[in-house]
């Protein structure tokens, strides 16, 4: 397969003499995006252990995936380097956003766009076992809201009967788990600010979380450059130079699993790659299971997609 990819070794090279930084690149495909899993980060851990270094650069396009692996990324990053840094020239949603709160800097092109991090989860309507839909959290704190709102339900009575409506329609354990999932999102990205912003105040640190949690109407609100930035996470504009290769990586990344793909059905092609400049993992899925949008799932989601990450070894230019 080398032989029919220009991989971005050159660019690979300059960014590092550019940066003094060793660089890592985590892409999902645009067409096709996988989201990320703890087993995933399990794949990836050993190329980082073999590659530990003063400075690491991740080079960041993902559109959402686990909770639990966006933390254990973001550790393995800290203790795979003295420093790390995020990289983002086009997405990093959901959980790329999250992975984002823990980087000691996030490094941004004029493009990049981030996501709320509310959890979503998997229902199914008590009335019809089989009519399953993915829902946030944020979505159901909005019914009550919503009854307040829009018909003055604010007495206690009312507010019980709200309640009593919602666990008629969605079972009162899958609902605990909605808060369990809300809890837990929380408690991460504050653990990873405090990396990020170790000086800055838990007041402060928590108000971010908060916003990226509940201060959107959306989950699919796409946040730009100077909103993030105004949620005071540590971050800064790339270069022209930094960003002209940024944007050579990521475009190689892209043709290489859309070229795969013309070559193979969609269903079977590459989306995802994980590398650095000296060797190269992609992630094939299991050609016998149907594809699915899976970019904003929550902790407790259950990933149907199977596949497998191969090593297709080291680059040529």
């Amino acid at each position: 397969m080398s032989d029919r990819i220009i991989w971005p070794i050159a660019e690979m090279n300059e960014l590092a003499a550019l940066r003094g930084s060793s660089p890592f690149v985590y892409c999902t495909s645009e067409s096709n995006p996988k989201p990320l899993t703890g087993a995933d980060v399990a794949v990836f851990s050993r190329m980082l252990r073999r590659h530990k270094t003063a400075k690491l650069d991740l080079l960041l396009h993902c559109e959402g995936g686990q909770v639990s692996a966006a933390r254990s990324l973001a550790v393995e990053c800290y203790e795979s380097s003295a420093s790390w840094n995020v990289m983002v020239f086009r997405r990093a949603l959901s959980a790329g956003t999250l992975l984002c709160l823990g980087a000691h800097s996030i490094t941004v092109g004029p493009f990049a766009e981030f996501s709320p991090i509310d959890p979503f989860l998997r229902v199914c309507d008590n009335e019809s076992r089989d009519n399953q839909a993915r829902v946030s959290s944020e979505d159901l704190r909005a019914f009550r809201a919503m009854a307040a709102s829009w018909f003055d339900l604010h007495s206690e009575e009312s507010r019980i009967r709200v309640l009593e409506i919602l666990s008629e329609r969605i079972s009162p354990i899958r609902l605990g788990a909605f808060f369990r999932a809300e809890q837990y999102v929380r408690r991460i990205a504050n653990e990873l600010l405090e990396h990020q912003l170790p000086t800055v105040s838990q007041e402060i640190r928590a108000g971010i979380a908060e916003k990226l949690i509940s201060g959107f109407a959306n989950h699919r609100h796409p946040i730009g450059v100077r909103e993030f930035a105004a949620l005071g996470v540590k971050m800064e504009n790339a270069t022209e130079h930094e960003i002209a290769l940024m944007r050579a990586i990521f475009r190689s990344c892209q043709n290489l699993m859309h070229n795969d793909g013309q070559r193979e059905k969609k269903e079977s092609a590459i989306r995802a790659l994980f590398f650095c400049p000296s060797s190269a993992l992609a992630f094939y899925p299991s050609a016998d299971v149907a594809s699915d949008d899976e970019g904003e799932h929550g902790e407790s989601e259950e990933y149907t997609r199977r596949g497998e990450w191969r090593n297709i070894g080291a680059f040529r230019e």
